[in-house]
């Protein structure tokens, strides 16, 4: 499927710069959390996007995409679970949650209450596309990386992460899904199939 989509799988392309509320903070992306150390990295994925927008509050939104060409088990990417604690993080507590998108469409996507001493408290809310598939959690990614290798397909996947700093989890989970609603509003067709596979079908 990589090689299908790779005339046309750019990223920084795909997520445009201002949308909603919300602009590009042109500072570094300093805080975003890297999904694994460089050399795995280069070995999971083909293209990793870290972002910060702001809004005119002064509200900051890190967002992390990454894409890898290749969703085989070993290849497969590593879901926020597993890359925050081995950054040390603690996670206290994961929900699963469906968006509402528009078109009357529900992204499945997850949540987490992460913290790395008491002054690095960051919630998250991420999903993840396997071919055209959101899938939510390993069982269901299985599931799929299964469905494609009865047809000989080897499918790649895009995990979108976006977190913030703060300890509220209830209004930072709210401010969250209407970030990814405001930017997957503002993408292209084209752009938003990718991010959302067949979840708005």
């Amino acid at each position: 499927m990589a090689d299908q989509r790779v005339a046309r799988v750019e990223i920084q392309d795909f997520v445009p710069l201002r949308f909603g509320v919300w602009r590009l903070d042109t500072r570094d992306a300093v805080g975003v959390v890297n999904p694994e150390a460089v050399a795995l990295q280069d070995k999971l994925y083909s293209q990793i996007l870290t972002r910060v927008y702001e809004d005119d509050r002064g509200h900051r939104m890190m967002l992390m995409v990454a894409y890898g060409g290749d969703q085989r088990d070993q290849l497969a990417f590593h879901y926020p679970e597993i890359c925050y604690p081995a950054q040390g993080f603690l996670v206290a507590h994961s929900t699963n949650v469906d968006i509402p998108l528009a078109g009357g469409h529900t992204l499945a996507a997850r949540r987490l209450e992460t913290s790395k001493g008491p002054l690095r408290v960051e919630p998250l809310t991420y999903w993840a596309v396997v071919g055209d598939r959101v899938v939510r959690g390993r069982l269901d990614r299985n599931f799929v990386q299964l469905r494609y290798g009865l047809h000989g397909t080897i499918p790649d996947g895009v995990l979108v992460r976006v977190s913030t700093i703060g300890a509220d989890a209830p209004a930072e989970f709210a401010m969250q899904a209407a970030f990814i609603q405001e930017m997957l509003a503002a993408m292209t067709p084209a752009a938003r199939d990718f991010f959302l596979g067949q979840a708005q079908r």
